[in-house]
């Protein structure tokens, strides 16, 4: 029978305890002797049948050391192979439980800094909200008290301006009343004249233009007309009438014989032209007389409207004077309330935009202070998570290649071990093998000797 190899052990055998094994090399012990001693009773019954007994003996002694070796190799195998699932569960339980923890640490680190995280986003958006909201309230404030101070303002201006203008408006109607009563009295004296030297001036345009007719100096045809009415006028009439009442009684008187006489006719004539030539002076120079007086009643009317047009005059510029320095004075008190309300309304402003300047300033830099110290704490935060994720995962690491080295180390010895044993074990068969055909070849060159 050829020797049981270690690799034929290795391949598939059973492995055994110790005490399987120990239980197997008696029986190997065992059927030796049995061997042995059916050899030695067989050498008695026959040297015919001794050597297949010796044979047989030997073989089935061998056959049994074959069997112990192979049960032995399948108990080493097996334990080897029940060896390196254990420690491969082993090491594998291990693995997951550092991984299982591993991930739990990193979980929870997860969660903290998300935490933290989060509670510096949710504080940083609260500052701001408040620093918003204050600023809101403060500018809020600041241009209602502004705009309150601005409205008082621009009512006060609106009071003076009032009362400016209503000054004016008192003032100038009183002057317009002085003016216009000032222009009645001078409109009413000048009524009271005409009404007193037009009479005069109209009869004497009247006898002006009567003379300048009857002395040609408005043409012939003005000179007849005027002539004519002049003949046909009462006071002609009644020279007339007393001329020819003249002759009648003269005619009388002298008893109508001295009528007839061309001389006394002509007598009568002459004289009753003389009286009219006569009276033809008088009344041209009581047309003349008529005209002085219409013409210094023109004068007088002229030289009392020119006093008058002095004083209408005198009072317009009197007028426009008081009401010129009552323009400017009250064109210097609304320039003075417009300035006034300028210079203040600039310095509302003025400091309307310092406490706006001042507010925004203070904000700006509230809010720079914010997001510089949420960078710097989100900073290290990061800063933090990557740290300590990077010392979990180094950790994790290292705690992993150590439980790998220690199990492949562990490995290689369950191997080596297991080899070694293997390698025993198929050395001791070898030898047994070697030695019961030694013994067996002995044992037939006895039986044959």
């Amino acid at each position: 029978m050829a020797a049981i190899t270690a690799a034929a052990v290795v391949a598939g055998a059973t492995v055994y305890s110790a005490d399987q094994q120990k239980k197997a090399a008696e029986k190997a012990a065992d059927k030796q002797a049995e061997g042995v001693a059916n050899a030695q009773d067989q050498a008695a019954i026959g040297r015919d049948r001794a050597v297949p007994a010796v044979t047989q003996g030997y073989n089935d002694a061998i056959g049994t050391l074959n069997d112990g070796t192979a049960q032995a190799s399948d108990i080493l195998t097996n334990a080897q192979a029940l060896s390196e699932g254990r420690l491969n569960q082993g090491y594998q339980g291990a693995t997951d439980l550092y991984n299982t923890g591993f991930d739990s640490a990193r979980n929870n680190y997860s969660e903290g800094f998300d935490s933290a995280f989060q509670n510096q986003i949710d504080g940083f958006s609260g500052s701001a909200d408040a620093y918003g909201t204050g600023y809101e309230n403060a500018l809020g404030g600041i241009n209602k008290g502004f705009s309150d101070a601005k409205s008082s303002l621009t009512s006060a201006r609106g009071g003076a301006s009032s009362a400016v203008n209503n000054s004016y408006g008192v003032a100038r109607n009183d002057l317009n009343e002085g003016r216009d009563a000032a222009i009645g009295q001078i409109d009413q004296g000048r009524s009271d004249a005409k009404e007193t030297l037009n009479p005069l001036i109209e009869t004497g345009n009247q006898s002006n233009q009567l003379q300048a007719a009857l002395s040609g100096a408005l043409g012939a045809e003005a000179q007849q007309a005027a002539f004519d009415d002049y003949k046909t006028s009462p006071g002609q009439d009644f020279f007339r009438q007393q001329q020819e009442q003249a002759l009648l009684r003269n005619s009388a008187a002298l008893g109508g014989g001295l009528s007839s006489d061309g001389r006394v006719m002509t007598a009568l004539q002459d004289q009753a032209f003389g009286r009219a030539q006569t009276d033809f002076d008088n009344n041209f120079a009581r047309l003349g007389s008529i005209s002085d007086r219409g013409a210094g009643a023109s004068q007088a009317l002229a030289s009392l409207q020119t006093s008058l047009a002095q004083s209408g005059g005198n009072i317009e510029q009197a007028m426009a004077q008081a009401l010129g320095g009552l323009s400017q004075w009250k064109g210097s008190q609304l320039s003075n309330i417009n300035q006034n309300y300028g210079n203040a309304m600039a310095g509302v402003n003025t400091a309307q935009g310092s406490a706006i300047g001042n507010l925004e300033q203070q904000y700006g830099g509230q809010m720079a202070d914010l997001y510089r110290d949420y960078g710097n704490t989100m900073a290290g935060l990061n800063l933090a998570q990557g740290e300590t994720m990077a010392g979990l995962d180094l950790s994790q690491g290292n705690t992993l290649a150590g439980l790998q080295l220690s199990q492949g180390g562990q490995l290689s010895n369950s191997a080596n071990n297991y080899g070694n044993a293997l390698a025993g074990l198929a050395t001791n068969n070898a030898n047994n093998v070697a030695n019961m055909q030694a013994n067996q070849g002995n044992a037939i060159g006895n039986i044959e000797i």
